[in-house]
């Protein structure tokens, strides 16, 4: 059987409410991918060490706000070591300021969202 792949799922922001963040978890979870939900009032610097202990395949961010124009040099600063992907209202608005970026935007959209996690978990998703 082929291994399941893991995602830790983030606030972008500790402005977001916990039961967004449920029910985003709820929505990328499969039988294939394995999501692990970290508190809405998590840090985004505390990602990295996060990151070095579960080793994801990927971080999914996620939030319905409009992000700052600084948002690719905070992300770009976290220095995860694997990939991050942007999901929710934010990607939509992020999509241009992060194009050409190592950031992946999966979209608001909840089947967009699915499917383009799981297109870019199988390698067949460009940034």
């Amino acid at each position: 059987a082929p291994r399941r792949q893991r995602v830790v799922l983030a606030p972008l922001s500790t402005a977001l409410q916990e039961l967004e963040l449920l029910v985003a978890g709820l929505l990328l979870g499969s039988e294939e991918i394995g999501v692990v939900l970290l508190p809405a009032s998590q840090p985004l610097q505390e990602l990295a060490l996060i990151c070095r202990q579960l080793e994801p395949d990927a971080v999914v961010l996620f939030s319905n706000q409009r992000p700052t124009a600084e948002l690719g040099k905070r992300l770009a600063r976290l220095g995860l070591g694997c990939p991050l992907l942007l999901a929710g209202e934010a990607a939509e608005f992020a999509h241009d300021t992060l194009a050409g970026s190592a950031v992946v935007c999966l979209g608001a959209e909840v089947s967009l969202m699915r499917r383009r996690l799981r297109q870019y978990l199988a390698g067949q998703l460009d940034t």
